[in-house]
C-alpha cells in the first residue's frame, strides 16, 4: 500500500478536517490505545529547549494506564493545532479543566 503525504494546511477529508501534515490512509499508521481520559502530564526540563520533553499519561476505557513522551516543541505545536481546531469548529466553549466535568 502506497502512503501519500497530505500537504501542509487544512484539508477536508472523508473522516473530517485534517490539520497540518498527516499520512493517509490512517489505517496504515500504527495506532495508540484509545484514550478514555487524560490523567495528566509532566514536563522534563533541559537547558536546550529542543531536549525538553512532555510526558502525558492517560487511561483507556478499561482503566489501563498508558504514557507517551514527546519533545516540548512538538507538544506546543499540538497545542496550537488543537486551539485552531477548537476555534474553527465551535469548541471554544468547552475549553476548561476536564476534571471539573
Amino acid at each position: 500500500m502506497h502512503l501519500t503525504n497530505v500537504e501542509l494546511g487544512i484539508r477536508i477529508s472523508l473522516c473530517g478536517i485534517v490539520y497540518s501534515r498527516v499520512y493517509m490512509p490512517m489505517s496504515a499508521v500504527k495506532q495508540l490505545p484509545p484514550v478514555g481520559r487524560i490523567q495528566g502530564c509532566s514536563l522534563t526540563l533541559h537547558p536546550n529547549p529542543k531536549e525538553a520533553s512532555v510526558e502525558l499519561q492517560y487511561t483507556d476505557h478499561k482503566g489501563e494506564w498508558y504514557e507517551m513522551q514527546m519533545p516540548v516543541l512538538d507538544a506546543l505545536y499540538l497545542l496550537n493545532l488543537l486551539k485552531k481546531l477548537s476555534s474553527e469548529n465551535g469548541y471554544d466553549h468547552l475549553l476548561n479543566d476536564p476534571k471539573k466535568n
